[in-house]
């Protein structure tokens, strides 16, 4: 069942990601349940279509407001894998193509618990901050 917020979310990851029945954890390969921000909400990271992509649930509450390279690597996302998803998020004309295919991986999510919290200077962020089609400023 998918939460309000990530209800609210869909649409804007779809623009992405296709539809979200097919949807696959960008971390681990599971279903995708939820619309994570890849930079955190809380850090600064934008409701946009470039920041959101898909994630199971464990996945995105553990990672939390977590430095996403830095969750990643603790948790062990593979390294072809977080510098593929650290491309995507600057590549605002992305689209997935049909049939994506992310193999599952198994992650220390102990590990990723011990990730630190989200520092990304502002000066990093103003790519996806200004791709908000809402241009709401959340």
């Amino acid at each position: 069942m998918l939460t309000r917020r990530t209800r609210d979310l869909v649409p804007l990851a779809e623009h992405r990601w296709r539809d979200h029945a097919l949807w696959r954890c960008v971390y681990c390969g599971r279903a995708a349940t939820t619309v994570d921000h890849f930079y955190p909400y809380s850090q600064g990271g934008r409701s946009n279509p470039a920041n959101l992509v898909p994630a199971c649930d464990r996945c995105n509450s553990n990672k939390m407001e977590h430095d996403p390279i830095d969750w990643m690597t603790a948790v062990g996302v593979p390294a072809d894998r977080r510098d593929w998803l650290a491309s995507l998020v600057s590549n605002r004309d992305w689209r997935a193509p049909r049939g994506l295919r992310l193999p599952r991986t198994k992650l220390d999510y102990q590990a990723g618990k011990l990730a630190r919290p989200a520092h990304t200077p502002a000066h990093e962020l103003t790519d996806q901050r200004t791709a908000s089609p809402d241009n709401s400023g959340e």
